[in-house]
């Protein structure tokens, strides 16, 4: 499979540790084969929890 080419546009992964989708220590290697993306992993939360997780913004916050 191709991909097209990375561009410089920074990109940011969030994923919770305990994802039931992903596995989420492949994220950032998958990510960054492509791309130089930041990958944050939260501790403790899952899927679907990642979308109310408080630590998600404080993390987004301090990648802007």
């Amino acid at each position: 499979m191709s991909y097209p080419p990375a561009n410089d546009t920074p990109r940011l992964g969030i994923i919770g540790a305990d994802d039931e989708a992903f596995i989420s220590e492949q994220l950032a290697p998958t990510m960054q084969a492509h791309t130089e993306a930041k990958v944050e992993v939260l501790p403790g939360s899952g899927h679907l929890d990642i979308a109310s997780d408080e630590r998600k913004a404080s993390t987004i916050g301090k990648w802007f």
